[in-house]
């Protein structure tokens, strides 16, 4: 009886891998609601940034955190809100639209601006706060138990100082001042 020996032979091959992000914060869109979350075990900066095309047809999202950047396009008539949820370390939250908002601070540095035309809801932690309106919404900020400094316009606005030092530099605006020292200029 003979035995028939075939030799084999391996040839290795390389599979491709598709692109890997590592995201670390979080955009999502659920009725209307732009959701964007900043990464809890983060201690980096989180920098949110809303801004729409120049026909107003899109709203751009870009959210930059421990060096990566997640961006996403959302149709504006798909968007009625962008709501942002900071944690305890920086966090800088920038919409030019016109789009409403609300952003919470963490207890860390925080910084709001408004460019447009959206109405806005600021709420800081009890770090520092800096909240800058240069648009025409209505606007509610409150600020929390660190300092808090609001340079905002002529508006509807209303500015609510927190327990630690505020520092209210103001146009036409409703000003509640907080428990803690209060300092009010009007421009």
């Amino acid at each position: 009886m003979s035995i028939l020996r075939t030799k084999r032979t391996m040839t290795p091959v390389l599979d491709g891998l598709e692109i890997r992000n590592l995201m670390t914060g979080n955009i999502s869109l659920s009725a209307g609601i732009v959701s964007v979350v900043g990464d809890a075990a983060s201690a980096n900066t989180s920098l949110v940034v809303v801004y729409g095309d120049v026909a107003k047809s899109n709203i751009q999202v870009d959210l930059r955190e421990n060096g990566i950047e997640t961006k996403m396009t959302f149709a504006a008539t798909d968007v009625s809100k962008v709501a942002f949820s900071g944690n305890n370390k920086y966090n800088s939250f920038v919409n030019v639209t016109d789009v409403n908002d609300s952003a919470s601070g963490g207890d860390g540095y925080n910084f709001f601006l408004d460019l447009g035309k959206g109405d806005n809801t600021f709420k800081g932690g009890d770090g520092t706060n800096v909240f800058l309106d240069y648009g025409d919404g209505k606007n509610d900020f409150t600020g929390g138990n660190g300092a808090n400094i609001f340079w905002v316009g002529n508006g509807a606005s209303t500015l609510k100082g927190g327990t630690g030092v505020n520092y209210f530099f103001v146009g036409n605006n409703t000003v509640t001042t907080g428990s803690g020292t209060n300092y009010v200029w009007s421009h």
